[in-house]
């Protein structure tokens, strides 16, 4: 079985799957309590599931961008339980975990989104070239004004962050551009599971004690580079 851990926004899932299949999955609000409720909640529904963690074989994370503690704690997690069952852990862009559920219901340019704080939002592009998405503008961190202007005509905005600013996005699209959501959660766990075996099969397995989550932006109270340490 595979463990699957998103909790890359206060919307938080996991799942145990079974070659991408669901057998168990639990997804929850967190109100800033991702400490608390993510160990709990793995063990909750191991048990429900009449498993145990000695029958995870892989664990699948998405690894942001998101919060910063949320996805710490995800990460914290899950490593710890790859490294003390000694199993592959595989991290996975949550970006493209909000594009993939896409990639075979639409053909024009994918920009997924999510809400980082400051009016800030974290995105990228995917495009189908040769029968294949792909990535074709990296992720980054900017406005919504800018994110707008960047993408080409064509292009479908996806993702939490597509819903939760639908209004104002939608403005700013204009005819040209075309905002397809649904309302949290929006990440699909049975997707992060493919996309993570994919990554597995591949040969891609990265080490889990250098992992590290991908905030794409150093947090509020990080220390000024011009700043000298006492």
């Amino acid at each position: 079985m595979e463990l699957c851990i998103d909790t890359s926004t206060r919307y938080a899932s996991v799942a145990l799957t079974q070659g991408a299949g669901i057998i168990k999955a639990i997804s929850w609000h967190s109100s800033n309590n991702h400490t608390l409720e993510l160990a709990s909640t793995v063990s909750q529904m191991l048990k429900d599931a009449g498993k145990d963690t000695t029958d995870i074989h892989t664990v699948i994370v998405a690894k942001g961008p998101g919060g910063f503690s949320a996805l710490r704690v995800g990460m914290g997690v899950a490593k710890g339980l790859a490294e003390s069952l000694d199993i592959p852990l595989i991290g996975v862009s949550t970006l493209e975990l909000e594009a993939a559920q896409h990639f075979n219901a639409v053909q024009g340019p994918l920009c997924p989104l999510l809400e980082v704080g400051r009016e800030r939002i974290a995105w990228s592009l995917y495009q189908l070239t040769s029968l294949e998405w792909s990535l074709s503008m990296n992720e980054q961190v900017t406005t919504l004004e800018a994110m707008v202007d960047a993408v080409p005509d064509g292009t479908i905005f996806c993702g939490e962050g597509a819903w939760s600013m639908s209004a104002r996005l939608q403005e700013l699209a204009g005819p040209g551009k075309t905002v397809l959501a649904g309302p949290p959660p929006s990440r699909q766990l049975a997707v992060l599971s493919t996309l993570g075996l994919r990554i597995l099969a591949a040969g891609e397995v990265a080490d889990a004690t250098a992992m590290e989550p991908n905030y794409l932006r150093q947090p509020s109270i990080t220390m000024p580079s011009s700043a000298k340490p006492k």
